[in-house]
């Protein structure tokens, strides 16, 4: 094999044999990528994250209650920030099939799109085998391929807006279009390489049509749905806009920044050598763009959600791959080598694995478990929660968030004891190390999230709630009240203590993986 490191002054003579040492192993180098994404697969393929079901209960509330909203009546709340992926959602309710299973599937079908486009758009054979294989083996891209959320598709519409620049002479001006409208829908921050992409598709068109009528009516588009959206749900933003923009002092911003890149090191060190080894201005262009982004918006905060990296992973993986697609690799092989093994070696393999292979099995036992036990009493109850996710989609009972995701006065205005006097939900679900009868005197469960101190002094001075059961997730419990008059209180009770039986410890097995006990293939 040829050298990866050369001696100073040595000829890119090692490069190029690098590179055909590579290309001279294709099939082997396929059928590697193919083993490895398949055991990720078997692996992540039951992984779906509690958020995604925020977006499937739209489609779910559209098709059996022909509204599009949070609850079936109520406030009108705009909980997304993709519009794309909750729009999609329609479609597995309209169907009536698992909408998780859905969007693993359309996440597949991102990756192999990013693969389809690589392959037919790389420089040489060495480009497009160096980016597969960093695809098959990043444990990270197959843990947010099956989570449900948004992430596989804005990495493919990133990586096809570089596409787009690099064919500026044979593209059609709408297809750029129609990308720079769905790049911000479906990630707000998407608007930063939108924008970026448009000005270098029409600085390389050169003298070709640049159809700016078209532009303009995507434009106008865009502005209907900003202003539609507004007129619809009373706000300009949607909710987690105004629960997640937090006013940190500077001592806290400090801190987060020096963690974020500390945690986030290998890959803002590889985009780093991507950048310097870049030679076209389109590549370096779309690096700062992800590099400010990483930097400047997600690094000055401790980013909820943030499993996998998925903020910064999100950028990354599309960012590097258009470095492999755009660029001539054969000159510098040894260092595109080196970025990829970057990019790998920084993996937390141990805690992504673990995290990927225990969080959906929980998850099922305690919230989906949950949900589904609940479901048959969901007419005329409602529900507090602060996990706006499995738990309400499968009850479908109105649900309020006490984090405010999915509730517009606590994401406005904050939680407040008077606030939860209108509300007086009829079951509430508290998080706690401690579960029983008497965690509402335990300080702990006061600070395990700053607003349940809230809903604490609300249960304990109505006085109207009772202890119910705790349904156990990873490293704490979700403990549920029930209000003591509520209606079927008898039912609820024991539906929450089949719950609990069945949500204590139990781990996961081979055979379980194997057979994808977990996936929720229904609804």
């Amino acid at each position: 094999m040829p050298l990866l490191f050369a001696p100073r002054g040595s000829s890119t003579a090692l490069d190029e044999s690098l590179s055909r040492w590579v290309e001279s192993r294709r099939k082997l180098w396929i059928f590697c990528a193919f083993i490895a994404a398949t055991i990720w697969t078997i692996l992540f393929f039951q992984f779906t994250i509690d958020d995604a079901f925020i977006s499937f209960r739209y489609g779910q509330m559209l098709v059996e209650h022909h509204v599009w909203n949070w609850n079936p009546s109520g406030d009108r709340v705009e909980a997304y920030t993709s519009l794309t992926y909750t729009a999609l959602s329609i479609i597995p309710a309209f169907l009536h099939m698992s909408s998780a299973l859905f969007f693993k599937i359309f996440g597949i079908l991102c990756v192999g799109g990013m693969i389809h486009r690589l392959h037919a758009r790389s420089s040489s054979g060495f480009a497009f085998l160096l980016a597969l294989s960093l695809i098959a083996l990043h444990p990270w891209l197959w843990m947010h391929t099956f989570s449900g959320l948004e992430t596989p598709l804005y990495m493919l519409l990133i990586l096809e807006m570089a596409i787009c620049v690099e064919r500026a002479d044979s593209v059609n001006p709408l297809y750029v279009y129609t990308i720079f409208l769905l790049l911000p829908l479906t990630r707000p921050e998407g608007l930063v390489f939108a924008l970026a992409g448009v000005a270098l598709f029409l600085k390389r068109r050169g003298n070709l049509p640049l159809r700016l009528g078209q532009f303009m009516i995507v434009m106008s588009f865009g502005l209907v749905l900003f202003v539609t959206s507004w007129h619809y749900f009373h706000a300009p933003f949607p909710n987690p806009f105004y629960v997640k923009v937090t006013h940190s002092s500077l001592r806290e911003i400090r801190a987060s920044l020096l963690a974020n890149i500390a945690s986030n090191a290998g890959m803002l060190a590889a985009l780093g050598i991507a950048f310097g080894m870049a030679r076209k201005l389109s590549t370096r262009v779309f690096i700062v763009c992800g590099i400010a982004l990483m930097l400047f918006l997600f690094a000055p905060h401790m980013m909820p959600m943030n499993y996998a990296h998925r903020f910064y992973f999100q950028l990354f993986l599309p960012l590097i791959l258009i470095f492999y697609m755009t660029e001539d690799l054969l000159p510098i092989a040894r260092m595109s080598c080196v970025i990829a093994v970057v990019s790998l070696i920084t993996v937390a393999i141990h805690s992504d694995l673990r995290m990927g292979l225990e969080y959906f099995p929980y998850l099922s036992r305690a919230h989906v478990d949950l949900g589904t036990k609940l479901a048959p009493f969901a007419r005329n109850h409602t529900l507090l929660i602060g996990d706006a996710g499995a738990v309400p989609y499968y009850s479908g009972w109105v649900s309020y968030d006490f984090m405010g995701l999915c509730t517009n006065k606590i994401a406005k205005d904050g939680l407040t004891v008077n606030g939860l006097q209108e509300m007086q939900p009829d079951l509430i679900v508290i998080y706690t190390h401690h579960p029983g009868p008497t965690m509402l005197q335990d300080p702990e469960t006061r600070t395990f999230l700053t607003a349940q101190a809230v809903v604490v002094d609300y249960m304990i001075e109505s006085g109207e709630y009772q202890y119910a059961g705790a349904s156990r997730f990873r490293y704490f419990y979700l403990a549920e009240f029930v209000r003591k008059n509520t209606s079927d209180l008898p039912e609820i009770l024991s539906a929450i203590e089949q719950n609990t039986n069945s949500s204590a410890p139990g781990g996961y097995s081979m055979e379980n993986l194997l057979l994808q006990k977990y996936v929720p293939w229904r609804r």
